[in-house]
């Protein structure tokens, strides 16, 4: 026989319609209850009050619900103890819920479930023929009752995988694509795909990511498919049936032809399409932290610095907010098809975290590639700027770091015979740079800190000085962790 509302509900507590926010307050405190049902001089249910009921009415009425008007009035303890003391004589019956929505002992379940859907209360009075109440039903046993359906029972917090995603991210597992349908997609997905016929058994996750931007478009198309009925605005359907049109017919066969082109390249992981509207870089960003992506692999249009500031750069604007993973910005130019696309490694160290960061991604693509993997350069640069002779002391604090550097590598299985260290004195950028072309290196990867674009603009940053002076055959990473720079 199906189960009944009779069947799960809990006996309600009570109070007079008479009593005061005072008599709630103890009632609540008392019974350790958040809710009471409020019944007449007759027994019949009028009313319910809940403690959220209890803190409204201690709200100043000349302010509305905005958080920060209420955080200015009650700014210290005092105020809000006064508040307290003007409320505790007011009638239960100016401030309850009047006439609150019930179920009858025999109605089925799922009226209250529906309920609680609807009207958003966690507790549902239950009356019988005369209207006096005889239970409660709250989400409590409603959730016990999907457990009883479902074969979930009474579980330890140690039997359950609550999946909260506080592992550390490893480097080079989850891949992000934002793509625009542009020619700078086609170095994207080359460049991920290259690196896909390496990571075939490493790589979890490839999602590709497509932002339908909310501009120009958008106001111009809601504003002509508006229209007006006795003075009002009515908005028009036009914008979303011309997006609709728009993403079954341009974006989505554009990301299916390229989940295509990276199968081509051997890749066997799920790969997975997203499309969302708003701004280009917030939306990235977003994703990309929302589903804890280890790498994001991003074009340029080969702005400069200043460039990318004042007119606008994607890539440049994801660049400069925090993200703990990796950003791969892919050049025109990073090899021969079919070849290693990062053959050639260079990673400038400092002994900072950024830096071992920034080698561990390296350790960890190098230990893929294996035999692909020509070299790893490890550059140590004395910042002539800082220090204004090169000591013996410097050089020994150099050699510590090359070595730290080193031994990360390999501890992540890259063969010794492919790693290399140099140490120089002068300007860091200059140092790296000059380093690169010598080993003619694929990829640079510098750790980073989490430096604005306007901080980097007049206070200088050895990575973004790299990546805005760098060949297009380069290919800069920007590693950071979340102890980022504000």
């Amino acid at each position: 026989m199906d189960k009944t509302i009779k069947d799960i509900m809990i006996e309600p507590i009570l109070i007079g319609l008479d009593a005061t926010f005072m008599d709630a307050l103890k009632k609540m405190i008392g019974k350790k209850t958040n809710s009471l049902l409020v019944v007449n001089k007759k027994g019949v249910l009028v009313g319910r009050v809940q403690s959220l009921d209890l803190l409204w009415q201690i709200k100043p009425g000349y302010l509305d619900a905005e958080f920060a008007a209420l955080t200015a009035h009650f700014i210290d303890e005092n105020t809000f103890k006064e508040a307290c003391d003007k409320a505790k004589d007011t009638a239960l019956a100016d401030f309850m819920e009047k006439g609150p929505t019930v179920v009858k002992p025999d109605s089925p379940l799922m009226e209250a479930a529906m309920i609680a859907i609807e009207d958003k209360h966690a507790r549902i009075p239950v009356v019988d023929e005369n209207g006096t109440p005889v239970g409660i039903v709250t989400r409590t046993e409603l959730k016990k009752m999907m457990g009883q359906y479902l074969g979930v029972s009474d579980t330890t917090e140690e039997d359950i995988d609550y999946g909260l995603g506080l592992d550390n991210v490893e480097p080079l597992r989850t891949f992000l694509l934002p793509l625009a349908g542009n020619e700078i997609d086609r170095r994207i997905v080359k460049f991920a795909g290259c690196l896909a016929a390496a990571l075939v058994d490493y790589a979890k996750d490839v999602t590709l990511l497509h932002v339908t931007g909310e501009g120009f478009f958008k106001r111009h198309i809601n504003k002509a498919a508006t229209r007006r009925i006795k003075g009002e605005v009515v908005e028009g359907g036009l914008y979303k049936n011309t997006r609709l049109q728009q993403v079954n017919d341009v974006v989505k066969p554009m990301l299916d032809k390229t989940e295509a082109d990276l199968r081509k390249f051997g890749l066997s992981c799920p790969v997975r399409q997203k499309i969302v509207d708003g701004d280009y870089s917030k939306q990235i960003l977003q994703v990309a932290q929302e589903g804890c992506y280890s790498t994001i692999v991003m074009g340029r249009r080969g702005l400069s610095l200043v460039d990318e500031i004042f007119k606008g750069s994607v890539s440049a604007e994801v660049l400069h907010k925090p993200f703990q993973g990796a950003i791969y910005v892919v050049g025109e130019k990073f090899t021969e098809e079919g070849k290693c696309p990062v053959a050639n490694i260079l990673v400038p160290v400092d002994g900072s975290t950024y830096s071992a960061a920034a080698v561990y991604e390296a350790g960890v693509l190098a230990s893929q590639y294996g035999e692909g993997m020509v070299s790893i350069t490890l550059l140590n640069v004395i910042d002539i700027a800082k220090h204004r002779d090169k000591t013996a002391e410097l050089d020994k604090s150099s050699e510590q770091i090359l070595n730290e550097s080193r031994q990360i590598l390999l501890t992540a299985g890259v063969d010794v015979g492919k790693i290399t260290t140099r140490s120089h004195y002068g300007v860091p950028a200059d140092a790296i740079l000059a380093l690169s072309v010598e080993t003619e290196a694929n990829l640079i990867m510098i750790g980073r800190r989490g430096r604005s674009a306007i901080k980097e603009l007049f206070m200088g940053s050895v990575s973004s000085a790299v990546l805005h002076r760098c060949g297009g055959s380069t290919i800069a990473i920007v590693s950071s962790t979340d102890d980022t720079e504000k």
